[in-house]
């Protein structure tokens, strides 16, 4: 398999349960999805006391956690879905979306956007669209 296929898997695994978090509270807290080096597919959540922290500081606990499962040799590849406000492609609209930063231990990295919007209860996935490289924080 190569890396793109395998942060695909992470992506798609990943999104339906952004999807969910969605459906269920309104609203998407960041979280992380890993391979491990044998192919199993894992959730990675951080906790650091706080009922409700920014989710900057989730996002930064996060980045941290996926790269010392990386520096441990125990992931080879991550994913980090997180909840941004996008402008559209004619720059006209903004509109919320998952950013998915995906990255795999070969150097394959790159973000993709899926739009999407809340409608009585219900989630609207807009097409996806690609970023260059991850922009989350370091």
């Amino acid at each position: 398999m190569t890396p793109k296929e395998q942060v695909e898997l992470l992506m798609n695994d990943g999104i339906g349960f952004a999807e969910t978090l969605l459906r269920k509270h309104g609203e998407l807290f960041p979280f992380g999805v890993s391979m491990h080096s044998l192919g199993e597919i894992r959730h990675v959540n951080v906790y650091d006391g706080r009922e409700q922290p920014p989710p900057a500081e989730v996002t930064s606990l996060l980045i941290s956690a996926l790269r010392q499962l990386a520096d441990r040799g125990e992931s080879n590849a991550v994913a980090l879905f997180a909840n941004v406000t996008i402008q559209d492609r004619a720059g006209e609209q903004i509109r919320d979306a998952i950013q998915v930063g995906l990255e795999h231990a070969s150097g394959y990295r790159i973000n993709v956007f899926f739009p999407y919007s809340l409608v009585d209860g219900e989630v609207e996935i807009g097409e996806l669209f690609l970023g260059s490289h991850l922009s989350f924080p370091e």
